[in-house]
């Protein structure tokens, strides 16, 4: 199994302090990932001073979920999990890296909440690996580098086929943690956002929809499946 390696970046530790002093929380919220690897910084100080991916794959890729740790007197870990679709590849694609950034900004609706639209490729709906539909939020500028991470080892399943032809298009979903260490006090002024369709409620990506697409009441399910009706996994 593929595994990352990760660091918080001097750009990351600066922001939280700043955080600090202003008494706002510093919000790690996008991601972006690459099949690169800075294989001259063999320093993790120079790795801290990362400012950007070695080779952008411009992949759909999104927060799914997040774990603090605590590990010893002085540091947690930070668990990042991440999802990566392939619906914008052409060929098998190795994904070597994966910058997370904090407090990047976001289009909001008419209510001043932050843009929520469904995913699309081809036409058609994009679901995630359990079936679900999946709505993203529009991004408008990355925030600062937050944190790195890099792949420890050689290629294994780190390797994101192209959608494969067959009644549509199926689509692979991969998922990969990033882990770092933060310093106990940081932790409490770190807030990791996570995407819509990861660890977000039924109740709140109902209410959403209801927004969207107009949904009767009649037409939400009620059984905690999450529109598991509204997309076929194959699409």
């Amino acid at each position: 199994m593929a595994h990352y390696k990760g660091i918080l970046l001097h750009t990351g530790s600066q922001k939280i302090i700043e955080g600090m002093f202003a008494n706002k929380p510093t919000f790690p919220d996008y991601i972006e990932m690459g099949s690169g690897r800075y294989e001259e910084f063999t320093e993790e100080k120079k790795k801290a001073a990362i400012i950007e991916l070695k080779t952008p794959l411009g992949v759909t890729a999104h927060i799914v979920d997040r774990q603090f740790e605590k590990h010893d007197g002085e540091k947690s870990i930070l668990r990042i999990f991440t999802e990566v679709s392939n619906e914008h590849i052409t060929q098998n694609t190795a994904v070597r890296e994966i910058m997370l950034y904090a407090n990047s900004e976001w289009e909001l609706d008419e209510n001043g909440e932050k843009l929520l639209v469904p995913r699309e490729w081809q036409g058609r709906p994009v679901p995630n690996a359990g079936g679900t539909p999946i709505f993203d939020y529009v991004l408008k500028k990355p925030g600062i580098p937050f944190a790195y991470a890099w792949l420890a080892g050689p290629d294994q399943d780190n390797i994101l086929p192209p959608p494969t032809a067959g009644g549509g298009f199926v689509l692979t979903h991969h998922y990969h943690t990033m882990e770092f260490y933060v310093l106990n006090h940081y932790v409490r002024h770190i807030e990791v956002l996570v995407a819509p369709g990861g660890s977000v409620t039924n109740n709140y990506l109902n209410d959403r929809l209801m927004r969207l697409i107009e949904l009767s009441d009649a037409d939400i399910p009620q059984n905690g499946t999450r529109l598991h009706y509204f997309i076929e996994k194959e699409i």
